[in-house]
């Protein structure tokens, strides 16, 4: 059996927000994280799981992550999307080269203005993406 992981964090740095984003962050502020799975249960014995390729974060450990605006329980909340790897002033995405913080802002910048979609109260992360690309 797979159960999820409520994780609590301080965020110390926003690498980039979107400019229309509903729910913000700032440096300082505590989170709380939902992860699945969190863990897997074996004839009663419970250990670490994470998904395949994913990264599963520790205690004591810095991170990137990736967070969205979504819609649950009828509350405006942020979605974790993906975790990423910080080290060295650099944020290891996936299988490529390392890319330090001012590339990643740089890029999730331009990708703002490439994509028409940005997040609005109330809407859920699939009804965003259900209007990418549908004129505003």
């Amino acid at each position: 059996m797979e159960l999820g992981r409520d994780l609590s964090v301080r965020v110390e740095k926003v690498v980039w927000q979107h400019p229309q984003a509903v729910t913000t962050v700032s440096a300082g502020d505590q989170l709380s994280i939902y992860t699945f799975p969190g863990y897997v249960e074996i004839n009663g014995q419970r250990s670490p799981a994470r998904a395949q390729g994913s990264v599963r974060m520790e205690v004591g450990q810095r991170y990137v992550v990736a967070l969205t605006d979504d819609i649950a329980d009828g509350a405006q909340v942020l979605t974790l999307l993906n975790t990423f790897v910080y080290e060295a002033n650099t944020i290891q995405l996936s299988d490529t080269r390392p890319l330090s913080q001012a590339q990643v802002s740089a890029e999730l910048e331009d990708l703002t203005h490439r994509v028409n979609s940005w997040p609005e109260e109330g809407e859920s992360l699939l009804q965003r993406v259900e209007r990418v690309g549908q004129p505003r």
